[in-house]
């Protein structure tokens, strides 16, 4: 046996170079490829997503069989799907599913704060605002000026 057939579960190790025929005629854009390729190759993919899905921060949502369809739907969703082997297609299958994993915690954080809120355009209301707002700059320049003339009044005055 070779070292790669070794580590791969029992459906994917018997069929050997037919995963690789199943990803080419799939990638050529054959259903029923995908048809048969699935069942095949799901078990592995399970597997590798158990292990991402492992490494992440506990408060993770999703889970093995979640990232796998994820997978599956962002794999089948790519133009050009030429894989040379197997290996290539499942490095590359993992690649998506770090990805997935990513685009989830970064969704999950968005709407934390407060991502799913509705936006409202100020544009597309009226506010009405007093024709000269008072404002911290002008403000505190009015009150230097004030500053000032106190104690110029004040230097003046006890001399």
């Amino acid at each position: 046996m070779k070292p790669a057939e070794i580590a791969a579960p029992p459906a994917v190790r018997d069929l050997g170079g037919d995963v690789t025929d199943l990803l080419h005629r799939w990638a050529e854009g054959e259903r029923e490829a995908l048809d048969r390729l699935v069942p095949v190759i799901y078990e592995e993919l399970h597997t590798v997503a158990r292990s991402l899905v492992r490494r992440e921060h506990p408060d993770n949502t999703l889970q093995a069989t979640g990232l796998v369809h994820e997978t599956f739907i962002r794999l089948s969703q790519r133009k050009t799907s030429h894989w040379r082997c197997r290996g290539e297609f499942f490095a590359w299958a993992a690649k998506v599913m770090r990805h997935v994993l990513v685009d989830h915690a970064r969704s999950r954080r968005a709407a934390k704060r407060g991502g799913d809120a509705e936006h409202v355009n100020l544009e597309d209301h009226e506010v009405d605002l007093p024709r000269r707002a008072a404002t911290v700059k002008r403000d505190w320049a009015t009150a230097r000026i004030w500053l000032l003339r106190e104690l110029r009044t004040a230097g003046g005055a006890h001399r």
